[in-house]
């Protein structure tokens, strides 16, 4: 599975079922890893599989959670058909996502390459904050906020004023390397494509920063360019020219078709310019 999920012509039910097929596809992979730690630890007790998360209690843990997006990310590399290679990938991750494995403390020289940013509703920030103190930003124009993680090989991070410190930059400094290693991952031909040959792509990496993606948008578009850009869950990104109707009742649709339960973004399409972002 490519990143870019596909290129239509149009928009409204083929991208649905494009979304539906790849939330079945997420939850076929969680059930099996579920059954892996299951065949693996018999002690560990699987509470609830979603498409991005399984639930469990363990006799270190009596609500723990894994989040999956490391794993899915590894199975979208390989064969959709090689069952083999799937089992190959939780055997590699088995270990580590049950492992208490935190980063104890940051380097530049170690961890630069690995900060990438993250989109929470602004409303769930006080949850993150008491839990750790996240570094964080608002996103001028939506009711959103940035985070910044480290994503190591097998676990992901979020950083706190501390490691800030122990990176030894500002947090501009911060905001604009993980903006630069997001860059990495979601080059401007992608958003070249949807105002050159007016149609819509559906982003899907299964790498935890899909709709992170849209903060690229404004330094990719130019000068009198704009797009409506679709973010109702972390891991959907759908990037669609502005209808000249000003009909958005088919992109309103799609906004209201989260690929990630677990983690709900905009429930509204939003317009993106080099000046920013509105909701529409």
């Amino acid at each position: 599975m490519s990143w870019l999920w596909g290129i239509f012509a149009g928009i409204g039910g083929l991208l649905i079922l494009c979304i539906l097929a790849a939330w079945s596809w997420r939850k076929k992979i969680a059930k099996e890893f579920a059954a892996y730690i299951a065949e693996k630890r018999p002690d560990i007790s699987i509470l609830r599989i979603t498409a991005s998360r399984i639930h469990f209690r363990s006799p270190d843990t009596e609500r723990g959670q894994l989040d999956l997006h490391k794993i899915i990310s590894a199975c979208s590399a390989i064969d959709a058909n090689d069952p083999k290679g799937r089992r190959a990938v939780y055997e590699h991750f088995f270990n580590s996502v049950l492992a208490d494995d935190a980063i104890a403390a940051f380097s530049y020289a170690e961890h630069a390459a690995s900060i990438l940013p993250q989109l929470i509703p602004a409303a769930h920030l006080p949850e993150f904050i008491k839990h750790g103190g996240v570094l964080h930003r608002p996103l001028d124009g939506l009711p959103l906020c940035i985070l910044y993680v480290a994503d190591a090989e097998q676990k992901m991070q979020y950083l706190n004023e501390e490691a800030l410190t122990e990176l030894g930059i500002s947090p501009d400094a911060l905001h604009e390397l993980a903006l630069s290693n997001l860059r990495k991952i979601f080059p401007e031909q992608s958003v070249r494509a949807v105002i050159e040959r007016n149609t819509m792509i559906l982003v899907a990496a299964h790498d935890c920063y899909d709709a992170a993606r849209i903060l690229l948008l404004p330094e990719y578009l130019r000068e009198g360019e704009k797009m409506i850009a679709l973010i109702p869950d972390r891991d959907t990104l759908g990037l669609a020219p502005v209808p000249e109707s000003g009909d958005m009742s088919a992109l309103q649709k799609l906004a209201n078709t989260p690929f990630n339960r677990d983690k709900l973004l905009l429930k509204k399409p939003v317009l993106a310019t080099r000046n920013g972002f509105a909701l529409q």
